[in-house]
């Protein structure tokens, strides 16, 4: 393995992989897992909504507690609905919180929620409270601005190719994290309306629904002109390149909860190193539309990606599409 920096990796319920096996071979780069609660909204929806998966989550929790592996909940989404603030949420994140600290030895909490944030600190004092990426904290600043509810914090998508910037934003006494593989859109000005959705989807009836969206990303891609910004409209951070913010990060989080090739992206950042279309890392994978060639990537390409239009830019994407 290379690099001192450890993953923390989505959980996945067992299809292709289980996350037991893919954990053990790569014990030395992975230090948590994260994952969602049953029926509760989190980034991805309700991703655990059958009693079946999650009795199978939880036995595997419980091998992965027994590895040594850290436990860390999701608590991300955008809305929370009428409940938000209401003392019912409150007995109900007390009572999920107390018994994955005894069960599991939860380690933190991962959420959007200023009112998660603060229940947990006031509560569970023991347990680290970080930001999520989609609060698109973006400054020290704004940082600041709650760290009195956070312990960390996930560096807003938008940075993770300027470790110049990163490295400004420490605070003292505070952490901060980054999403390698997210494929969503740099400062996308749809998120919050996407989150939204995202977070509403079991109440959602598609039935009546009469606009299948899927993302602005989807739509930018689907035509064929936009994909000449591929380089610049998107955030994610190579497997090769993970080690550029050793010094500057507490961790890196790989986005793998929904992405079929589970094993082959903790495998790949583990490794720091990966054969294929870098796409299919990601989350969204667009490598349906779009193949770029992860080996192919000039050293400090990145300081060019953000620069569609230029000699350099073109030459960088030609060399790489495939």
């Amino acid at each position: 393995m290379a690099g001192k920096l450890q993953l923390s990796v989505g959980y996945q319920l067992p299809e292709r992989y289980s996350i037991v096996e893919v954990i053990e071979t790569y014990r030395d780069a992975v230090s948590e897992v994260y994952f969602p609660w049953f029926g509760i909204p989190d980034g991805r929806g309700v991703s655990i909504r059958y009693e079946a998966d999650q009795y199978l989550m939880e036995k595997e929790l419980l091998q992965l507690r027994n590895m040594g592996v850290k436990l860390h909940l999701l608590l991300n989404a955008n809305c929370y609905g009428k409940e938000a603030l209401s003392k019912k949420f409150a007995e109900t994140l007390e009572s999920m919180l107390a018994f994955l600290t005894e069960k599991f030895n939860l380690s933190g909490i991962t959420t959007t929620s200023l009112f998660a944030a603060r229940l947990c600190k006031k509560q569970f004092p023991e347990l680290e409270v970080r930001a999520s990426v989609n609060m698109n904290i973006a400054s020290a600043q704004a940082m600041s601005y709650v760290s009195d509810y956070f312990d960390g914090f996930y560096v807003s998508r938008s940075l993770n190719r300027d470790p110049e910037a990163v490295k400004k934003l420490r605070l003292p006494g505070k952490k901060l994290y980054l999403l390698a593989n997210s494929g969503c859109l740099s400062n996308c000005p749809a998120h919050t309306f996407h989150d939204n959705l995202v977070a509403h989807e079991a109440e959602l009836d598609h039935a009546q629904s009469c606009w299948n969206f899927q993302g602005i990303c989807w739509e930018r891609y689907g035509k064929k002109a936009n994909q000449e910004f591929i380089l610049a409209d998107s955030t994610w951070i190579r497997p090769e390149e993970v080690d550029l913010y050793e010094d500057l990060v507490d961790g890196i989080k790989v986005a793998s909860r929904t992405n079929p090739s589970f094993g082959t992206i903790i495998k790949a950042y583990a490794e720091r190193s990966f054969e294929g279309n870098i796409l299919s890392l990601c989350e969204p994978d667009f490598s349906r539309l779009i193949s770029l060639d992860n080996k192919r990537f000039p050293d400090g390409w990145m300081k060019y990606a953000s620069c569609p239009g230029s000699p350099e830019y073109q030459k960088i994407l030609d060399a790489v599409r495939i």
